[in-house]
């Protein structure tokens, strides 16, 4: 979208505004929706993933594990949540700000 999306004209020049093209795709509930949905798939991918692949770099053991796997619960957590809030926002104040 950001890459190949519409460009808008400034005065002479044309640029592409990414503010607009975000507040323009998440105008659309069925665009936020399947947004958040992924963003879901993506959290829950990294609730085993960060902690399968500090095992397969070879950090594993009782000392470190219980530590790796709270961590990437909180870092998958985050991550989901704060691209979910992104979308939400955006959805419902970006537009009037």
């Amino acid at each position: 979208m950001f890459k190949y999306g519409p460009e808008y004209q400034y005065g002479a020049t044309a640029m592409r505004d990414l503010y607009r093209v975000e507040v323009e795709n998440f105008h659309s509930p069925l665009a936020v929706g399947l947004y958040v949905l992924a963003m879901v798939v993506v959290g829950c991918h990294l609730w085993h993933g960060v902690a399968s692949s500090c095992q397969s770099l070879g950090l594993s053991g009782p000392r470190f594990t219980p530590f790796i796997r709270k961590t990437g619960k909180a870092f998958a957590v985050l991550i989901a949540v704060g691209f979910i809030a992104i979308a939400v926002w955006v959805f419902l104040v970006g537009a009037r700000s």
